[in-house]
């Protein structure tokens, strides 16, 4: 670990002040600067990261229990929006220290709650230590998605994180042997689960921090497009260029770039299993094409400029097409396809002036519902 990472840090987590709240106190700030960081690639917002902080009296040495189905903060109607088959929990544990060395307490501690806050079959009033309100909420809550979902065949990841800055290197055998004791106990309580317990240092934490968001990127396209003046454009690109414009350099998607999106994942619905039904029918090319069978998508942008056959698009924000993108991005994740010339509808339209931004989102997104039985005259009649 660098000499000054702990100086640049401690730095870096107080000018959140502002943003986390003035008054919190100094563990406060990197309490919550370190659930941020690490949780980073699910892009919680902050009410998220207060629904599962956990710290003050009775915690067990939980300062922070998340949980998350298919990328999503986890709520008790998670069963509604999760993956038909196989959706993915993800159980995120912190124990958060504002010292610059790695001890042996905190995991200590974690073993004796940990075990029973895990053991399912211990009701909550058999709990030998009283746990405080937050902790029981989120035992609760992952008792509650855990089970509903158990027919689905769920896939279980418990990440458990102690947090400090301290140096990762400089771990001492005895807590890294506790650790494993900690893995083994989780391990136990479940047949089908992945656990990871994770130290996480100085260095670790500013190099995240120091992860920027990309905004600005490339599209590639296909054929000519269609633009008045160059300030806006509609073009076609393959679902396999789409799928690579969406995902970051560890193949996971860019979901900040939905921020501006009023709509939300609507998971295993009748449009999404329709969208993933028509991506699996790979017909000729001849016959129907995935355009002619989807809106496609709206993404807005501040500035955009031609090079070669991209469109290279300054602060991208995808304002229309919530729905075709995270399909699109889990069929490929699961499929694996390099490359599928089939093509998707783009709408970019350029506005740097945030009124204007505001009422393209808002008309993007105003959507009559139109009832199926509406659609009666489209059915085959044999």
């Amino acid at each position: 670990m660098a000499r000054n990472d702990v100086v640049l840090l401690d730095r870096l987590v107080e000018k959140t002040r502002d943003q986390l709240g003035k008054d919190r106190k100094e563990y406060e700030l990197f309490e919550i600067f370190s659930f941020d960081q690490v949780l980073k690639d699910y892009e919680p917002s902050f009410e998220e990261l207060e629904s599962g902080w956990c710290d003050g009296g009775n915690d067990g040495g939980i300062d922070g229990f998340f949980i998350f189905v298919d990328k999503r903060i986890a709520t008790p109607e998670t069963y509604q929006y999760a993956s038909k088959k196989s959706p993915e929990i993800d159980v995120h544990i912190f124990s958060v220290r504002k010292s610059q060395t790695f001890e042996q307490k905190p995991i200590d501690t974690l073993i004796g709650s940990l075990g029973e806050i895990f053991d399912l079959g211990v009701e909550d009033t058999n709990l030998k230590y009283p746990y405080n309100d937050s902790v029981i909420q989120q035992r609760q809550l992952f008792s509650t998605v855990f089970l509903s979902l158990a027919d689905r065949q769920p896939k279980l990841h418990i990440r458990v994180h102690y947090c400090s800055r301290g140096e990762t290197s400089l771990v001492a055998p005895n807590i890294k042997s506790r650790a494993n004791s900690l893995h083994d106990l989780l391990e136990d309580l479940f047949s089908n689960v992945q656990i990871n317990i994770e130290f996480v240092g100085a260095s670790e934490l500013l190099e995240s921090a120091r992860k920027q968001r990309d905004f600005t990127l490339r599209l590639p396209y296909i054929e000519n497009y269609i633009s008045r003046e160059g300030k806006n454009y509609v073009l076609l690109c393959t679902l396999s260029s789409y799928y690579r414009f969406i995902s970051d350099e560890k193949g996971k998607l860019r979901r900040y770039l939905f921020e501006s999106n009023i709509r939300d994942y609507l998971g295993e619905v009748l449009i999404n299993r329709d969208i993933k039904q028509t991506l699996s029918r790979i017909e000729h090319e001849n016959i129907t094409d995935f355009w002619w069978l989807n809106n496609g998508v709206t993404i807005l942008g501040t500035k955009a400029s031609i090079a070669g056959k991209e469109l290279c698009i300054e602060n991208v924000q995808i304002v229309n097409g919530l729905q075709t993108t995270e399909t699109i991005y889990r069929f490929f994740s699961e499929h694996k396809q390099s490359k599928d010339e089939r093509a998707l509808l783009v709408k970019v339209i350029l506005a740097a002036d945030e009124e204007a931004r505001a009422r393209i989102i808002k008309a993007t997104n105003y959507q009559n519902t139109v009832d199926l039985s509406s659609l009666s005259s489209t059915f085959a009649i044999f």
